[in-house]
């Protein structure tokens, strides 16, 4: 028969399988509700640790170990989505979860930190990056079937992104829509250091640069398109504690009263290259 400590608190949850009783809410001291990333429900009791307990208690020395890394890979997932620029709108809603899951990995290849402060080098692991979709089912592969290229430079600071050649039917099959753009964003993520009670890049003045931004014109989503190169430049800095990472997307419009009229919730994005 199990044993538990006396100050241990017992946690509860599962999922709401197909029943009758399918809600989402509170129902006496039981909470269910529906996760981003996932179509069912689930349920889970009422209460849980107060802060207090959490923060002193040796029971949850672990914990707040796991905490404290938690609490840096969710910072690493805000430099990420701040380098995608304005190609953040193109992710998911579980997209922050799903990059806490990818820095994971990233944080357990420090093998020399304690735990509780192992180190996200970015710098060094920049490419467990790449190829990551910003959106978990619209994809940017199944739309450009043909890879750009790049040519990214750290001395300079400078990203050169080469669309290719897009005919549709071919290596090109947008959505229903009329017109398109191809758009890319060259942004910087820094490495990051538990320090005294956080994690922090080392120096925060040097990161806090808005990323880079270009795009084609709108495009007919009906007629071939020739290559193209869109150029990113980013301005100097003296640290090396970070890594420079490009992110390729699409959008696509219809013509409205002004112009062409970005849609929201069509476009795909996914992060190419980090340096």
């Amino acid at each position: 028969m199990p044993s538990f400590s006396a100050d241990a608190d017992i946690y509860l949850m599962a999922r709401l399988v197909d029943t009758l009783l399918r809600f989402t809410g509170r129902l006496g001291g039981l909470i269910a509700y529906r996760r981003p990333d996932s179509d069912e429900i689930f349920v889970r009791t009422r209460g849980g640790v107060s802060r207090e307990r959490l923060k002193h208690s040796p029971v949850y020395a672990i914990v707040r170990l796991r905490n404290a890394e938690f609490g840096g890979r969710a910072k690493a997932s805000h430099w990420i989505i701040k380098a995608t620029g304005p190609l953040r709108v193109l992710g998911g809603q579980d997209l922050s979860g799903r990059l806490n899951a990818l820095v994971d990995t990233i944080q357990k290849e420090d093998r020399e930190s304690r735990l509780g402060e192992r180190r996200l080098l970015f710098s060094v692991h920049a490419g467990l990056l790449a190829g990551f979709s910003l959106h978990r089912h619209r994809l940017f592969d199944a739309v450009v079937r043909t890879s750009p290229t790049w040519v990214l430079s750290r001395e300079t600071r400078t990203a050169q992104l080469v669309l290719p050649p897009l005919r549709p039917g071919s290596n090109f099959f947008p959505p229903d829509f009329p017109y398109y753009r191809l758009q890319a964003a060259w942004g910087i993520v820094p490495d990051l250091f538990f320090d005294r009670d956080a994690y922090r890049p080392v120096s925060i003045g040097e990161f806090d640069v808005a990323p880079a931004f270009a795009e084609t014109p709108w495009r007919s989503t009906t007629v071939v398109a020739a290559a193209e190169t869109l150029s990113l430049r980013l301005p100097p800095s003296p640290d090396v504690h970070h890594c420079l990472m490009l992110t390729v997307g699409i959008c696509f419009g219809v013509m409205g009263g002004h112009g062409v009229e970005k849609q929201h919730h069509t476009g795909s994005a996914k992060i190419v290259a980090l340096t």
